[in-house]
């Protein structure tokens, strides 16, 4: 049995990345881009056997899909100013979590 088909048997729902990334209208990279750069972790990950799958739930969703507006695709780190990339993107880390807790 495939791993979609074991998590979509899942109460209450949760998604793979692949499913999480089209809900949230980003690729599957953006979201692992994310998660490396502490924007956003996803809610929990699972054990498969000897496979590790992070799983996001429709509160993840919903609250990517804020990241998502505030964070603009296609923009490229080093051209918009004279801060460094990772200084870019404390900046917008701080900005989206200044949003979800409104």
């Amino acid at each position: 049995m495939k791993i979609d088909e074991l998590v979509r048997q899942m109460h209450p729902p949760r998604y793979t990345i692949a499913q999480a990334a089209r809900l949230v209208g980003r690729d599957a990279d953006t979201l692992r881009r994310w998660r490396r750069l502490r924007i956003y972790a996803p809610s929990e990950s699972r054990q498969f056997g000897h496979l590790e799958v992070v799983l996001y739930t429709d509160d993840d969703i919903r609250a990517m899909r804020r990241i998502a507006k505030q964070i603009r695709p296609g923009r490229k780190p080093g051209r918009q100013s004279g801060r460094s990339p990772l200084a870019r993107l404390r900046g917008r880390r701080a900005a989206v979590l200044a949003a979800l807790r409104a």
